[in-house]
C-alpha cells in the first residue's frame, strides 16, 4: 500500500517537473542586457486606468516604469538580472515557465519589498549560495503572493519574512546545487500566511517555519529532501496539515531555539508521512497531532499498529480506518488516533481537490456531473452510494478495497452513465432480496454504467442488475459470494463480456417477465468454473451436447434447439428458455441450482429423461403451455416439480421424491398428471387456485408413497382415490412404483410399462425370440407384484409368464387384466425374494416346454457320466 500510495503522489508531485523541463529545453531563449531600441523586448505593461506600456530592455525597467498597481507580462526569454519589485504590481510570466529569470550564480535573484505584489509564471534559477542568497525574497510586506512558478539551483528558495497574509501557492522547487540547497519554502517572523500545494525536493528542509503564528502550510508534496516540517521556536498555533512528505530522510524537526523555547499548539494532522528513513527529530512537547475521533490523526507507514476496534477509545469491535494504538511521537505527544491509510487518497482529477472517504468526494458540492475520482490504494471502509454521473477509478484492482464490514450494500449505483473499475468490493452484509439487497455492486433503476475490472467477493451477491439497462459489465472477477455471482433481475439490453465467475453458490442468472428483460448481449467469453456461458437468442436448429463448452444455457426466443447430455450446476439455472418453442432438453443432469431446468412463456416443447437434483426447483414451467413433461427424475428440492400459471401440459412417468413438495401447481389447469412417482416428500402435492387438472388417464394414476389403502382385487391399483384436495382426486392411485423402458422392435420404439413393488435390478426384450425379461427382488416374508402393459407390435395378446424357468408359479395371475386394442396389460404377484422373469407369447410355451425336458435330461445324464468318471 505504501509503495503504491508513493507512486501515485509522485506522479502528482513529478509531473510538472518534467514537464516543464522539457519544454524549457525546446524553448529559444531570449536575452535582455541592453537599452538599445533594437534590443527593447515587447514587455506589456498596463496601468491601473488600463493604459499600456509595451517595450523595455529588463524586467526592472518594466517596473520601474510601472505605476503601482499595474499588471506586467513579461514575454519568454531569459532575463539575466537580479530584480527588486518595489511597487504594488502583478508580475505574469509566460506559460510553461518560459519566462525565466537567472542571478547568474550570484545573490538573490527576485526580492519583493512592495505590499499586495503579485508574482506567477517564471523559472527562477541559479541564485548565490549562501545564508542570504534566495530565489524569491519578501521581506517586511503584507499580502504578497507568490503562486505557479519553478525554482531551480536556487540555494533558499522562497522566503518570506515579516509579513502578514502572504501566500505562497502552487510553486515547484527542484534545487540541486552543488553546494547543499538550504530551503525550499521559509516562513518566518510571519502571522497568517499561507504555503499550500507546492512541490519540494532536493532541499535540507522542505517548508520551515520559525517565529510563525497562525500560518496554515497545507496540502504540499516534500519529497527526496533531508527534512519535510521543521519548526523552529518561537512558533505556535498554526495548521499544517495534508501535506504529504515522503523518501525524505526524516519526517521533520520540532526544535526550540536557545533564545525562545516557546514551540507549542501547532496543529499537525491528517498528514502522510510515507518512506521517511527516520522519525521526527522532537525537542518540544505540548503540540496537537490528531483532530480527534474520528476525524483522526496522521499516517505513519512505520505504524504497524492492527485496525480491529473503532470507537473514540477504540474499544468497540470493527474497523474504522484508525490504528487501534496511538503512535508515538515522544515521550509526552503523540498521534492517537494514527490513520490506517494516507490521507486524502481520494481525489477529484477535475476539481483536483482531496478526500479521505471516497464517498465525501462523491458527495462534495465541488464533484460535478462527468468528473473523475482517483482512488488510492487502501482499505475504505465504507458503503458507497453514486448519485452523480462519474467515474470511479481506483488504483489497483487488488490493493484498492472498499470493504463493507459484513453489513449493507458496499457500492450503489443509482445514476446513469456511471464508471466503477479497478476496485476490490468485498463483505457485503448477509440478507437477501426481497428484504434488503446486501450485494457487492448493485445498480439500481439506471442504465449506461460501464462497471469493468472489479474484483467482487465475499458478499451476499456479488453484481447485482436490479431493473437496469443498457450496462456494460466487463472483465470482472466475481467469487465466493454467499449466495449469487452476476444477477440480473428485469434488467435487459446489457453487454457482459469477459467476465470469470467461480465459487459463487449460484454463479449466473438472469430474471424477468417479458422479452425486454432477457434480450442481453452476454457472449461466451463469459465463464462460469472456466466454462463458457451459452446465451443465446433467437437461435434456429442447433444442438448443444458439447459437456466442456457449457457451464449454463439459456435459450431467449428460440426454436427446434436440442439440448442433451449435459451436467449444469450451481447457476440461477441449469437450462432456462424463454419464448421458445419445438425444442428439446433431454438427458441432462442438474444438481445444486436455483433452477435445473425451467420453461417460462414457451410452448410445445419437450423435457424427457433428465435427472435434476439438488435444486431449489428441479423443473419448472411459468406461463408455459402444451409441452410434454416425461419419464424425468426430480429430488431432494423444495419442489420437485412446479407449475405457475402453466396449463394443458402433460407431465407423465415422471419421479419427484424426498422434497418438500413433490409437485406444486399455482393457477395452472387443464394439465395431464399421471404415471408419475412421488415419494417421501413432505407434501406429495400442493394446489393453490387449480382446476380442471386430470390426475389419471381413466386407467392408472400415479404412485403416492404416502397412498394407505388396499388392492384387494390384486390389479395394482389402489381400490379408493387418492384425495389431493377437494377439487382434485387420483383415481386410480399405483399401489407400486411406474418404470417405462423403451424398446426398439423392427426399428420401431415402442415402451414397456410396469408398475411393481419390487425393485427392477435388470430389464431386456430379445427380439430373436420376442421375449420380455425382468429381474426383481426385495425384502424376504413379503409379497411383490408386477402390473404390465406390452404392446402388441411387441408381444402377440396371448402371454405367458414364467418365473425362474418355471420354478416359481405367479401367483394371483391374470393375463387378460385389460386390453385397448393396442396393449395388453396382465398382473401377477410372487413371494419376494430374486426372481427371473420371463414374458413370451403363449404359442412358445409347447418349444418352451420342451426345451426345459431336453435342458433338465441333459443335466441328468451329464451328472451320470461325471459321477462315473469320478470312480
Amino acid at each position: 500500500m505504501q509503495t503504491m500510495s508513493v507512486r501515485i503522489l509522485k506522479i502528482i508531485g513529478l509531473l510538472t517537473i518534467t514537464l516543464n523541463l522539457i519544454v524549457l529545453s525546446h524553448v529559444p531563449l531570449q536575452t535582455a542586457k541592453s537599452t538599445d531600441p533594437s534590443l527593447l523586448t515587447c514587455f506589456l505593461v498596463t496601468t491601473p486606468n488600463g493604459k499600456t506600456i509595451q517595450s523595455f530592455g529588463t524586467i526592472q525597467e518594466a517596473i520601474n516604469t510601472a505605476e503601482n498597481g499595474s499588471t506586467i507580462q513579461v514575454p519568454s526569454g531569459t532575463y539575466y538580472e537580479h530584480v527588486i519589485i518595489n511597487k504594488t504590481v502583478s508580475l505574469i510570466g509566460e506559460e510553461n515557465f518560459t519566462s525565466v529569470v537567472d542571478g547568474g550564480n550570484n545573490g538573490t535573484v527576485v526580492e519583493i519589498t512592495a505590499n499586495d505584489v503579485f508574482i506567477t509564471g517564471f523559472k527562477v534559477q541559479n541564485s548565490g549560495y549562501g545564508w542570504d542568497r534566495n530565489g524569491i525574497y519578501a521581506h517586511n510586506v503584507d499580502n504578497c503572493t507568490v503562486k505557479h512558478n519553478y525554482l531551480f539551483n536556487v540555494c533558499h528558495n522562497i522566503k518570506i519574512g515579516f509579513s502578514h497574509n502572504s501566500e505562497v501557492i502552487e510553486n515547484t522547487i527542484n534545487s540541486t546545487m552543488i553546494s547543499p540547497t538550504m530551503y525550499g519554502i521559509r516562513i518566518e517572523n510571519s502571522t497568517n500566511c499561507i504555503v499550500a500545494y507546492n512541490n519540494v525536493s532536493d532541499c535540507v528542509g522542505s517548508i520551515h517555519l520559525q517565529n510563525a503564528t497562525y500560518c496554515t502550510v497545507t496540502r504540499n508534496y516534500l519529497f527526496k529532501d533531508s527534512q519535510g516540517i521543521r519548526l523552529y521556536s518561537p512558533c505556535t498555533y498554526n495548521n499544517i496539515t495534508e501535506n504529504t512528505i515522503c523518501n525524505n530522510t526524516y519526517d521533520g524537526m520540532v526544535s526550540i531555539m536557545p533564545t525562545n523555547n516557546t514551540l507549542r499548539d501547532n496543529r499537525i494532522f491528517h498528514n502522510n508521512f510515507i518512506n521517511n528513513t527516520n522519525p521526527f527529530i522532537i525537542q518540544s512537547n505540548y503540540n496537537i497531532w490528531d483532530d480527534g475521533y474520528p476525524a483522526g490523526g496522521n499516517y505513519w507507514s512505520r505504524y504497524n499498529g492492527t485496525d480491529l476496534n473503532k470507537g473514540a477509545y477504540q474499544n468497540e469491535t470493527g474497523s474504522d480506518d484508525i490504528g487501534d494504538t496511538p503512535y508515538a511521537i515522544n515521550t509526552y505527544d503523540k498521534d492517537r488516533y494514527p490513520l490506517m491509510r494516507p490521507y486524502n487518497s481520494v481525489r477529484n482529477l477535475n476539481s483536483t481537490l482531496t478526500y479521505q472517504t471516497i464517498q465525501s468526494a462523491i458527495n462534495a458540492p465541488e464533484t460535478l456531473e462527468g468528473h473523475v475520482i482517483l482512488v488510492g490504494s487502501g482499505t475504505y471502509h465504507e458503503h458507497v452510494v453514486v448519485n452523480k454521473t462519474l467515474s470511479l477509478v481506483g488504483e489497483e484492482q487488488t490493493a484498492t478495497v472498499i470493504d463493507g464490514g459484513k453489513k449493507g450494500t458496499v457500492l450503489t449505483v443509482n445514476a446513469d452513465s456511471v464508471t466503477v473499475t479497478g476496485f476490490a468490493i468485498r463483505n457485503g452484509g448477509p440478507i437477501y432480496p426481497p428484504w434488503g439487497n446486501d450485494c457487492g455492486i448493485i445498480l439500481e433503476y439506471c442504465s449506461g454504467a460501464n462497471i469493468t475490472d472489479n474484483l467482487v467477493t465475499e458478499n451476499r451477491i456479488g453484481i447485482y442488475l436490479y431493473y437496469s439497462t443498457n450496462n456494460n459489465i466487463q472483465n470482472n472477477i466475481v467469487h465466493s459470494n454467499q449466495e449469487n455471482g452476476v444477477w440480473l433481475w428485469f434488467s435487459g439490453n446489457n453487454t457482459l463480456k469477459e467476465n470469470k465467475v467461480f465459487d459463487n453458490r449460484y454463479n449466473f442468472g438472469v430474471f424477468g417477465a417479458d422479452s425486454t428483460h432477457f434480450y442481453n448481449t452476454i457472449d461466451t467469453s463469459n465463464t462460469v468454473d472456466q466454462k463458457p456461458v451459452q446465451y443465446l437468442v433467437k437461435a434456429e436448429n442447433k444442438v448443444f451436447d458439447n459437456q466442456a463448452n457449457t457451464s449454463t444455457l439459456y435459450l431467449i426466443s428460440c426454436t427446434n434447439v436440442t439440448v442433451r447430455n449435459l451436467n449444469l450446476s450451481k447457476n440461477g439455472h441449469g437450462v432456462f428458455c424463454y419464448n421458445t418453442t419445438h425444442s428439446k432438453i433431454e438427458n441432462v443432469t442438474t444438481f445444486e441450482n436455483n433452477y435445473g431446468i425451467y420453461f417460462q412463456n414457451s410452448k410445445n416443447n419437450s423435457v424427457n429423461n433428465n435427472h435434476c437434483t439438488d435444486n431449489w426447483v428441479g423443473i419448472c414451467l411459468q406461463g408455459s403451455d402444451y409441452n410434454t413433461v416425461e419419464n424425468n427424475t426430480a429430488s431432494s428440492s423444495e419442489k420437485a416439480f412446479s407449475l405457475y400459471e402453466a396449463n394443458n401440459n402433460n407431465l407423465t412417468g415422471n419421479t419427484g421424491s424426498n422434497s418438500l413438495y413433490g409437485i406444486r401447481l399455482y393457477a395452472s389447469n387443464n394439465n395431464k398428471i399421471h404415471h408419475n412417482n412421488l415419494i417421501n416428500n413432505t407434501e406429495q402435492a400442493s394446489l393453490v387456485t387449480c382446476y380442471q387438472n386430470s390426475w389419471d388417464d381413466g386407467l392408472e394414476g400415479n404412485f403416492w408413497s404416502s397412498y394407505n389403502c388396499s388392492d384387494a382385487n390384486r390389479d395394482g391399483i389402489g381400490d379408493e382415490p387418492h384425495i389431493i384436495d377437494s377439487n382434485n382426486f387420483d383415481h386410480y392411485p399405483l399401489f407400486g412404483i411406474f418404470h417405462n423402458f423403451s424398446v426398439i422392435n423392427n426399428e420401431t420404439t415402442c415402451y414397456v410399462m410396469v408398475i411393481t413393488n419390487s425393485t427392477i435390478l435388470n430389464f431386456a426384450f430379445e427380439d430373436s425370440n420376442n421375449t420380455v425379461k425382468l429381474t426383481v427382488n426385495g425384502s424376504d416374508e413379503t409379497y411383490g407384484f408386477c402390473r404390465i402393459c406390452i404392446p402388441h407390435t411387441l408381444l402377440e395378446p396371448e402371454i405367458a409368464v414364467i418365473i425362474d424357468a418355471g420354478a416359481t408359479e405367479p401367483l394371483y395371475a391374470n393375463y387378460s387384466l385389460h386390453d385397448n386394442g393396442s396393449c395388453r396389460w396382465l398382473y401377477f404377484a410372487y413371494q419376494h425374494t430374486t426372481h427371473e422373469i420371463t414374458i413370451i407369447p403363449e404359442s412358445w410355451l409347447p418349444l418352451s416346454f420342451c426345451t426345459l425336458i431336453f435342458v433338465t435330461l441333459w443335466c441328468l445324464l451329464n451328472r451320470k457320466q461325471f459321477s462315473k468318471s469320478a470312480c
